[in-house]
């Protein structure tokens, strides 16, 4: 992004607004369908991704990122707050010494899967478990990052995302079985 429509942004100058808009929507718009699953509170996150990106604008740092980054940021921010305010999704604590070692949820397995199949797979989970996949595996996100986000511990994140990751093959075998079974 040339600084020089970023000076125009943070002079408040309508056309480089729109025209960062134009730039981002479709991005903002899919980050936000991602995690809400509703058309209309997806459009909601999306145009309070944007009142707060030029709001916050002089905040931007280019040494820390590209821009796109830092708006991408928001809207996961602003779309897990929408989930929050509108109590469809709760992190709550809960008894995390629950041993995380377990062979069949091996996040390397995750990698090979084909990318169309994993994202039909964790559309299709639960809120909870589908956004600690779409933090740690999509976003890349920390478990630091995760905790600090959904106001939990890091320890409750990584329960939480080995939940999420066992949840999610359960359905994955499911589907597979069910299309050895249809094949034969």
């Amino acid at each position: 992004m040339q600084e020089s429509l970023l000076n125009q942004i943070k002079q408040h100058d309508r056309v480089a607004q729109k025209q960062l808009y134009r730039a981002y929507v479709k991005l903002v718009s899919h980050i936000s369908m991602r995690y809400i699953n509703n058309t209309h509170s997806a459009q909601d996150a999306t145009q309070n991704t944007f009142v707060r990106v030029f709001q916050n604008i002089n905040m931007y740092d280019p040494a820390k990122g590209n821009i796109k980054s830092w708006i991408a940021r928001i809207a996961v921010n602003e779309a897990i707050g929408l989930l929050r305010k509108q109590k469809k999704v709760q992190f709550t604590q809960v008894e995390v010494s629950l041993d995380i070692v377990d062979a069949t949820v091996d996040s390397n397995l995750f990698n090979k899967l084909e990318l169309e199949d994993v994202t039909d797979v964790i559309n299709n989970l639960d809120d909870e478990n589908r956004i600690m996949l779409e933090l740690f595996f999509y976003e890349d996100y920390s478990h630091k990052e995760i905790a600090d986000l959904l106001e939990i511990s890091v320890e409750l994140s990584r329960v939480k995302l080995y939940r999420a990751k066992k949840s999610f093959y359960g359905k994955w075998n499911k589907i597979k079985n069910n299309e050895v079974e249809r094949a034969i």
